[in-house]
């Protein structure tokens, strides 16, 4: 496998050998976590555009087959080049506090329920009976409670609000 660097081009096998610092760029939207202490190898790479998306790369870290399996997917990015990497994050830093103040003046109006959309309740599918998870949002909103293999006949179910706010539904066959 080859990996780009900076109008070098080395071989992982090249890398290995390398005696100076290496750093690792994530190249994906979600955070790469290498935790292996076997090998006492642990490290963690930001998704790509944040300032913690590069770092230096422990020398070990080569010892790790998931961590060159990436490399090769191409989801992770090794360089030599000092410069271009401290350019980089130099960059990727003053985007970050240009992003935070613009994400402080958005969010300081607004109410942010994205952690309580997440939860989850227990309730019962309307066609087997049995118990489910359903997203406290999809609850909130009216959505039929049907397990995953019942998701198709969503569009049969009819809801309605009740005195008390919650929802009764009617099943409508076609």
């Amino acid at each position: 496998m080859v990996t780009s660097v900076a109008g070098d081009v080395k071989t992982l096998v090249e890398l290995r050998r390398y005696e100076g610092t290496i750093y690792a760029e994530n190249n994906t939207c979600k955070p790469t976590t290498v935790n292996e202490p076997e090998r006492e190898v642990r490290f963690q790479l930001g998704p790509k555009g944040r300032t913690d998306s590069i770092a230096i790369l422990p020398p070990r870290a080569f010892d790790v087959p998931g961590f060159l399996r990436l490399v090769q997917r191409g989801d992770v990015t090794l360089s030599t080049d000092i410069d271009v990497m401290e350019t980089k994050l130099a960059v990727l830093a003053g985007d970050q506090t240009l992003m935070d103040e613009h994400k402080k003046t958005e969010l300081m109006g607004m109410v942010d329920e994205s952690n309580s959309s997440r939860d989850l309740i227990q309730v019962e599918c309307l066609v087997s009976k049995e118990k489910i998870y359903q997203r406290v949002e999809d609850f909130k909103s009216g959505l039929p409670p049907l397990a995953d293999r019942y998701k198709h006949l969503a569009s049969q179910f009819i809801s309605s609000k009740t005195d008390d706010g919650k929802f009764a539904f009617t099943r409508i066959q076609t």
